[in-house]
């Protein structure tokens, strides 16, 4: 069963207008930046955001049954939705998150296909795993856009690459309440430009 996490309207009002909180990985933090923000920089993030706010009709977040991907195509390939199946991260550390879509242009850039397989089960280190959770769980969480940019540095000869991605909250059945998570992914990002470090520990 879907984990939904309600919020409240003076919640709704305090994520209308997001600050930037970073959240660091904890090594490595010259590669990977974490932020609370709906601040993108990429074409492809910022057609998500608006897509996803010309469909929220008002509310904290539309639905799953509100998107079109089909009205994406450019964009859709860069897009991943994932089911939160249960927890919602500080609350349930057990928390289960598995892919519902998985783009052709993300099984590109990551050299696999995740469909239906979920988080815990990807072939990547401890250290990956938990920096991904911390993801899922913090836009879960707040019920907030979370934007990162980096290095792939997680994936087999993928440390090279850089990326902006944008993950927003999409409810289940029940408005306002978080049953999914939809993300954007910008493989020509450079985050040189924000100062991250294409190699470990260059200054």
């Amino acid at each position: 069963m879907a984990y939904h996490n309600g919020i409240d309207n003076q919640h709704m009002a305090t994520v209308n207008h997001l600050s930037s909180s970073v959240a660091s990985t904890d090594q490595g933090f010259r590669r990977a930046r974490v932020d609370l923000s709906d601040q993108v920089i990429s074409h492809k993030c910022i057609a998500l955001l608006y897509y996803w706010r010309s469909i929220c009709d008002g509310r904290a977040m539309p639905k799953w049954t509100d998107l079109d991907l089909m009205s994406l195509p450019s964009l859709a390939p860069f897009l991943i939705v994932k089911d939160v199946e249960t927890g919602s991260g500080h609350n349930d550390p057990g928390a289960i998150y598995r892919n519902r879509f998985w783009g052709t242009g993300i099984v590109s850039a990551l050299g696999f296909d995740g469909s239906r397989m979920a988080l815990k089960d990807y072939n990547i280190d401890q250290r990956g795993h938990d920096a991904m959770t911390r993801i899922y769980d913090m836009v879960v969480d707040t019920i907030s856009p979370v934007r990162s940019v980096g290095y792939i540095e997680f994936v087999k000869d993928r440390d090279h690459v850089g990326y902006e991605s944008l993950f927003l909250p999409l409810a289940g059945k029940v408005d306002n309440q978080i049953a999914h998570v939809i993300a954007a992914y910008d493989f020509q990002y450079d985050p040189e430009t924000e100062g991250l470090s294409p190699v470990i520990g260059l200054v």
